[in-house]
């Protein structure tokens, strides 16, 4: 339906149909429609004046931009529509301290997002209805410049932060005045938590520069130190576990709602104007005078990337309420819809690299469950690596040449092939709980290339250079049977993700199908792809229905197995013949990897272009998902 909806030019439809899709299901045709929904003609968004403060509506659909001239304009993010109206009593100077550089959050949605809340002259705030642009209630009582104003989360309170010393909690039922949060240094920025119940407040104080209030009785509760500048804003996350600060001090904080867990984000290089937890609260994003976006991991801290410097100082940002998107200003008339995953066309090439190997790495593989990465050598050694240590957990010598590596679907072993000096081949399969303990397998083939284990766990395939993928029961060392129809030998094995099928490109530039139920039994693969280029390394989408395969040439085509067509070809996707592709388990991905040292990403649905990285030194041999999709491992030639 969301489709037919975009179709239809009704995108505002459609990301409603898709917001009401479980998120077990949103898997890469998930993601493509609803970036097609904020892909519209509001990306960027250029309005008629330099927006000082801008808020995003509780649905993601909307953005009310506040204007320098002294205009509220309503932008509807999908379809562009805009309504306009004055701000009531017209806009306060906007010259701030600081050389006027300091953000002001001065707009905000109401939860319902049916009323917005703005700051007026006269140190006032309005609350206004959306539909009519009549103004509801106003609130009046600061005797100083309004910093910031925000809602809680039911809705029945809004808090105005001013530079008069105080916070104010006003119910928006009478316009009363419930509680008056006293400075001796004027607060600088609130954000309530999700559940309401407490008031976060930064200040131009440096220390404490962050308390926590209890809302229902206005006392506070905590007092953070840390900075040693003063906070220019505060976040909370979705979740409500975690407060954020950034500071001119060019740092940010992260910790614990509660107290303790600090953690200090380092790498600005100028003042932090503003800070944002994303939807999912796994990451926070920084921004300030030096111009850059960084994203961090929101539970260590570690940085995700960095995306390119703007060309003025970020002022005001924030995350939509669904996805990866965020919303960037500059006291311009542009707003600017950037993108935040981990995967972002925009990213700056974030590496971790894990040095051990004496020679080309030929295989690499993840664990089904764990951090963890195997990868084969022609060094002759298979070595296990923590990725998030970044440390070697065990080595095994492995004859001449390892050229192959395959984790047992439990984790539990790992499967590596190899070949000596004379060519005869080496078959092993190792336990990860107990390094020594390893169960060779004896097999008159040689130079073993490819290999695998079946969905069960069961039995352990591989090919080499003669026509047939032997096909074993690891534990018994019994040899089941050999499959074979070909002069030449089979390189590289795969499963589909649902188990139901096996395939093997073969070193004559053959890709052929089996039934992955049958493997006991005699049966013939069907060639489902064919080409002159040797070393084929095809891949299958998460869906097990898509096999992307890469040529001599450069180019990529993915397999449609259902109907037996081309689902779509990437033509000269590389400038050197592409030697492996992996998609993303979440299923919104194709990476390639080629002789001309790059590795590609791609929109898996659509073969969309979405990032190139050109850091490798060499020939890109092979590439691995890990489970969760958020990291990508390339070994090179």
């Amino acid at each position: 339906m969301a489709q037919v909806e975009i179709v239809a030019n009704r995108p505002a439809h459609a990301l409603d149909f898709l917001k009401r899709c479980p998120e077990k299901r949103r898997n890469w045709e998930w993601h493509y429609l609803y970036r097609l929904c904020l892909s519209g003609p509001s990306d960027p968004m250029v309005f008629e004046s330099p927006v000082i403060s801008f808020a995003i509506d509780p649905s993601g659909n909307r953005v009310a931009a506040y204007c320098q001239d002294g205009r509220i304009r309503i932008r509807d993010i999908v379809t562009g529509h805009e309504s306009v109206f004055p701000v009531p009593g017209g806009v306060p100077e906007h010259t701030t301290i600081f050389q006027g550089r300091r953000p002001n959050q001065r707009v905000a949605f109401h939860p319902s997002g049916n009323q917005l809340a703005v700051i007026t002259v006269g140190n006032n705030v309005a609350l206004i209805d959306i539909n009519s642009s009549a103004t509801i209630r106003g609130f009046e009582g600061h005797s100083d410049r309004i910093n910031a104003i925000a809602f809680n989360p039911n809705g029945t309170q809004i808090a105005t932060c001013s530079r008069d010393l105080t916070i104010m909690l006003w119910s928006l039922t009478d316009g009363s005045q419930p509680h008056k949060l006293r400075f001796i240094i004027p607060p600088s920025s609130i954000a309530f938590t999700p559940n309401g119940e407490r008031l976060i407040t930064g200040s131009f104080n440096k220390d404490p520069g962050v308390k926590v209030w209890d809302t229902e009785t206005g006392q506070e509760l905590y007092r953070f130190s840390g900075h040693q500048a003063p906070v220019l804003d505060v976040a909370v996350s979705r979740d409500g576990s975690k407060i954020a600060s950034g500071s001119i001090d060019q740092d940010v904080f992260i910790r614990d709602l509660e107290g303790g867990n600090l953690v200090r984000l380092t790498g600005h290089i100028a003042t932090v104007n503003r800070i944002a937890f994303s939807s999912d609260a796994s990451r926070l994003i920084s921004c300030g005078e030096d111009r850059m976006l960084r994203i961090w991991e929101a539970t260590t801290g570690r940085k995700i990337l960095d995306l390119p410097q703007m060309s003025s100082p970020v002022m005001d940002l924030a995350f939509f309420p669904e996805g990866d998107k965020f919303l960037v200003g500059r006291h311009t008339e542009t707003l600017t819809i950037r993108d935040g995953s981990p995967w972002s066309k925009e990213e700056t090439n974030p590496q971790i690299t894990l040095e051990g190997h004496r020679s080309r790495v030929s295989a690499i593989v993840f664990h089904p469950s764990k951090p963890v990465i195997a990868s084969a050598s022609e060094d002759a050694t298979l070595r296990l690596w923590n990725v998030g240590s970044r440390m070697q957990m065990a080595s095994h010598d492995l004859g001449q040449v390892a050229f192959d590596v395959s984790f047992h679907p439990n984790g539990t072993h790992i499967l590596s092939t190899g070949y000596n000096m004379d060519n005869s081949a080496i078959v092993d399969v190792w336990s990860t709980a107990i390094p020594s303990e390893r169960y060779p397998i004896a097999t008159d083939d040689h130079e073993i290339f490819g290999a695998t284990f079946s969905p069960d766990g069961k039995l352990a395939l591989f090919g080499g250079r003669n026509q047939d993928i032997h096909v074993w029961d690891w534990k018994s060392k019994k040899l089941i049977r050999k499959l074979g129809n070909s002069t030449k030998g089979n390189a590289h094995l795969v499963f589909s993700p649902n188990g139901r099928h096996l395939v093997t490109a073969q070193t004559a530039g053959i890709v052929r199908l089996w039934d992955a139920n049958q493997l006991t039994e005699p049966q013939l693969g069907r060639v489902v792809y064919r080409n002159s280029y040797e070393w084929l390394r095809p891949s299958f989408s998460h869906h097990s229905l898509f096999l992307a395969v890469g040529d001599f040439e450069g180019n990529v085509t993915v397999l449609n197995l259902e109907n037996g067509k081309d689902e779509y070809s990437i033509e000269a996707a590389h400038g050197d013949f592409v030697v492996c592709t992996a998609f993303s388990p979440d299923g919104r991905f194709l990476a390639t990897g080629s002789a001309d040292r790059t590795v590609r990403l791609w929109e898996a649905g659509t073969g969309e272009a979405v990032k190139t990285f050109i850091d490798h030194e060499g020939m890109i041999y092979c590439l691995a998902f890990s489970h969760d999709s958020s990291q990508l491992p390339s070994a090179k030639r």
